[in-house]
């Protein structure tokens, strides 16, 4: 990857750290509208993983971001 491509400010959601994780794992995703998709392949140890509630969203997600999160659906993103 190009320095130019990972200081672009849309190649990176910035989501909390345990959220992070999750993300770059393949075990979330980001709608387009930015409410979080868990993958089915995701079993968390509780009902409720920790620091997440149902309503949840990701600010600030507009069309720049969309190429990343599409690659990520289509590359990471455990389905």
């Amino acid at each position: 990857m190009s320095s130019m491509r990972s200081a672009w400010p849309f190649n990176g959601l910035l989501p909390a750290p345990h959220l992070d994780a999750l993300f770059d794992g393949g075990w979330i995703t980001f709608e387009e509208d930015g409410s979080i998709k868990f993958s089915p392949q995701f079993q968390p140890r509780s009902a409720t993983p920790p620091g997440w509630h149902p309503d949840m969203k990701a600010c600030g997600i507009n069309a720049a971001h969309l190429a990343y999160l599409e690659a990520h659906w289509s590359g990471v993103f455990r389905k």
